[in-house]
């Protein structure tokens, strides 16, 4: 996976400004993806946190889609970017200091390995195999699906102290390392071989 050397700094795209805290999004707009609840999130940290960004990513998710938005839910302090689909996402996981997932369905997304490969800590709803990449308070931070309270408190709590969110961020980074490398994926791989020529 792209970025998993080690991140120290974060460099701002997109036209973001440096002295607020970056939260991003990987999505299409479709029910099971459950974007809705990541602008109530965006909106709400916005209000109760104080300045943020927002950086939206993915299929559909474009400068159009915004222009349909009702005006609270496009609404920040600070800036809120729609980017639809990239074909380079290094800048993009550059930008962020948080990664959010809204998804009320998903195998194993592979967004969060990237997020979590550049260093990010990541907060999500503990869907299907969700559970498998993030462990909850160690390498990021798990709500129960659909509640969108306990989402806003995990996000919450680690824009809240930035020094923890870049230690799961390192932690997630780390983990993504010594599981999904190439070499890891290769010993994997072998050892299946090795176990079905035993049996």
């Amino acid at each position: 996976l792209a970025g998993s050397d080690q991140v120290s700094v974060r460099t701002r795209g997109f036209g973001l400004s440096g002295a607020n805290p970056v939260l991003g999004t990987v999505s299409r707009d479709t029910p099971q993806k459950n974007v809705q609840a990541w602008l109530r999130l965006v909106e709400r940290l916005g209000r109760e946190f104080g300045p943020v960004c927002s950086l939206t990513a993915g299929h559909g998710l474009d400068e159009a889609y915004a222009a349909r938005l009702p005006r609270l839910q496009r609404r920040s302090t600070c800036q809120s970017v729609f980017l639809g689909p990239l074909n380079d996402m290094e800048p993009f996981y550059r930008s962020l200091d948080l990664f959010v997932l809204t998804s009320l369905r998903e195998s194993l997304p592979n967004v969060l390995l990237e997020a979590m490969a550049h260093g990010l800590p990541c907060v999500a709803y503990s869907v299907a195999g969700v559970p498998e990449i993030i462990e909850n308070g160690v390498n990021g931070l798990l709500a129960e699906p659909g509640d969108e309270e306990g989402l806003f408190r995990a996000a919450l709590s680690l824009l809240a102290d930035p020094v923890r969110g870049r230690a799961m961020g390192e932690t997630a980074r780390q983990w993504v390392a010594e599981r999904f490398s190439v070499d890891a994926m290769i010993e994997s791989t072998c050892r299946v071989y090795e176990e079905l020529l035993e049996s």
